[in-house]
């Protein structure tokens, strides 16, 4: 009883500080609907959309094997890679971002601006990099502390700053304020750590060698997640340039912050440990397939229940909490619940296939969901749906797609075998 006490203690650490921050951005969240419309979220949402492609590419995800590194030597070169690339992506993104968001229509957004947000955003890569380290070293309340902090001061200030100006701006100034005092928390609490001290004296053909070892993430990796975050967030990448930033808009970016909230919760709470441990348990040449079927086991019995209420009553629910100009966000809510869950169920996947040095099998996933995704918006181009209508349909094309992805995974890490076999998609 002891041992599987500690064995929960890295979750219950990550989980604790995730739910502090995950409450009160629910109970805030009624509040942020009532002083700022649809528009505001659309435009909040879009923008926000297109600064996560440029984190996706800010470390080119070589903190990821900060978790199943071998030794703390290469922890620290790892650790010097992520702020060389976050630092020069930053400089590439700064122009890009200024470019995109200057081409929709009813925003004010300034160079000055596009310039702040790919700066923060380049920055909270870096607080990743920095919770990796931590739970390399096994320091899970700090990051328990870190996750909840950034939602706790993202949403007040959301809320602070309605009372000088409302517009789907503010939302992103406030976010942007939100995660540069959240990176000082982090490299207070990075600073603590000191095998990091010594990566200034790391040899450097050394580093080459581990960046090598690593090649798999940048080389696969990288454009697996990036094709992962295109695909599952097509919608704010199609629908404001194509119907542009229409209310459905709206209604769909607050129902992706109610989903997402508790979604994020568990698959911090899940996936960073579970990738240490998983980790582990593959170096000492058995995979944990019992492992990961219980967390999907663990994961459906928290989520299944929650969405059969939204599915029968999203919409009475989000017409009381968040105001009746918000019933039509429940009605879209009920009808992606699925969706939503089976985002959640692919994490600790992804993972796995992670661990066992399966990438490719990943990203040949990933583009063929997204040539499938691509497929049915060219369709409702061609056949001219409503806004409304595409967004339903690639909540069902999405669904059946990543349950088939999820299926066809977990038979490939059932069937592999660690010693010297190659996994083959």
């Amino acid at each position: 009883m002891a041992n599987r006490l500690k064995s929960l203690k890295p979750y219950l650490f990550i989980l604790l500080g995730n739910s502090v921050g995950t409450i009160l951005q629910f109970l805030l969240l009624p509040v942020l609907t009532r002083l700022y419309s649809e528009e505001d979220f659309a435009v909040y949402a879009v923008i926000m959309s297109w600064s996560i492609i440029a984190y996706l590419f800010s470390t080119f995800r070589y903190d990821t094997p900060i978790l199943q590194a071998a030794n703390k030597q290469e922890v620290s070169s790892l650790n010097t890679f992520c702020v060389i690339a976050s630092t020069l992506v930053t400089v590439v993104s700064i122009t890009l971002l200024y470019f995109e968001i200057i081409s929709i229509e009813n925003t004010h957004i300034t160079l000055m601006f596009a310039v702040l947000i790919s700066c923060t955003f380049a920055g909270y890569s870096l607080v990743e990099v920095i919770c990796k380290n931590l739970i390399y070293a096994e320091n899970y309340k700090q990051v328990g502390i870190i996750r909840s902090v950034t939602t706790i001061l993202t949403a007040g200030l959301q809320i602070a700053i309605s009372f000088i100006y409302i517009s789907g701006e503010a939302l992103i100034v406030a976010r942007v304020v939100a995660l540069f005092l959240v990176i000082i928390l982090a490299i207070i609490f990075l600073s603590k750590l000191d095998y990091l001290r010594s990566y200034i004296n790391t040899n450097f053909n050394l580093n080459i060698a581990i960046y090598k070892k690593y090649i798999k993430f940048p080389k696969i990796d990288l454009p697996s997640g990036v094709l992962n975050y295109i695909s599952s967030n097509l919608p704010y990448l199609f629908v404001p340039f194509y119907y542009g930033l229409v209310p459905e808009m709206g209604f769909y970016a607050l129902v992706s912050r109610v989903f997402e909230g508790p979604i994020n919760l568990l698959r911090n709470s899940i996936k960073n440990v579970f990738h240490k441990e998983a980790s582990i348990r593959y170096k000492e040449g058995v995979f944990p397939f019992q492992y990961l079927y219980k967390t999907l086991l663990i994961i459906m019995a928290i989520c299944l229940p929650a969405s059969l209420i939204v599915i029968l009553w999203g919409e009475q629910l989000f017409a009381f909490v968040f105001s009746e100009s918000w019933r039509s966000a429940g009605q879209m809510a009920s009808f992606g619940a699925l969706f939503f869950i089976t985002l959640l169920l692919r994490s600790p996947v992804q993972c796995s296939l992670q661990i066992i040095q399966c990438q490719a099998v990943n990203l040949k996933l990933e583009v063929v969901d997204l040539i499938i995704k691509l497929s049915f918006t060219f369709y409702v181009i061609q056949q001219a749906w409503n806004v409304l209508d595409w967004i339903y349909g690639f909540f069902i094309i999405a669904t059946i797609t990543n349950i088939l992805n999820i299926m066809y995974s977990i038979y490939l890490i059932k069937n592999f075998k660690p010693k010297g076999i190659v996994c083959q998609p």
